[in-house]
């Protein structure tokens, strides 16, 4: 397997995770929200999910890179360091949200509205870059 497939896979595995994650964790408290809440918290993980997910799955599946192809050095480390640290201030919040009582899910909503409208261009243009860069 060559480093740019370890890294999409690494890539994939990281996004997937953390999303299942945040889905379980919001799912182990549902009861503890009105219906519409709950309904309202997991569309809006899979709206904040779907465009970074789509970009991955849509480098995987769009073709088989060349084989003489490498990402420059330093982008690898910086995609994966940003998409990681993206994950972590997206996710550190629902799992909060989970294991602290009283917590209103609109202020849960509002978080995730905010974080991931100011920071999803970031990751989203650096791993599309990552992957145009990968596939030259």
């Amino acid at each position: 397997m060559t480093r740019i497939w370890r890294v999409r896979i690494t890539l994939l595995t990281m996004f997937i995770t953390a999303f299942v994650l945040q889905l379980v964790c919001v799912t182990a408290v549902y009861k503890s929200m009105w219906p519409d809440e709950y309904v309202q918290v997991m569309v809006k993980l899979f709206g904040i999910y779907s465009v970074h997910l789509s970009v991955i799955l849509g480098a995987i599946f769009g073709g088989k890179p060349p084989d003489h192809a490498q990402p420059p050095r330093l982008l690898t480390p910086i995609a994966v360091a940003l998409a990681a640290l993206w994950n972590v201030l997206i996710g550190w919040r629902t799992v909060a949200f989970a294991f602290t009582a009283g917590e209103k899910v609109t202020d849960l909503i509002a978080y995730l509205d905010g974080v991931s409208a100011a920071s999803a261009f970031l990751v989203t243009g650096l791993l599309t870059t990552y992957f145009i860069k990968a596939n030259q």
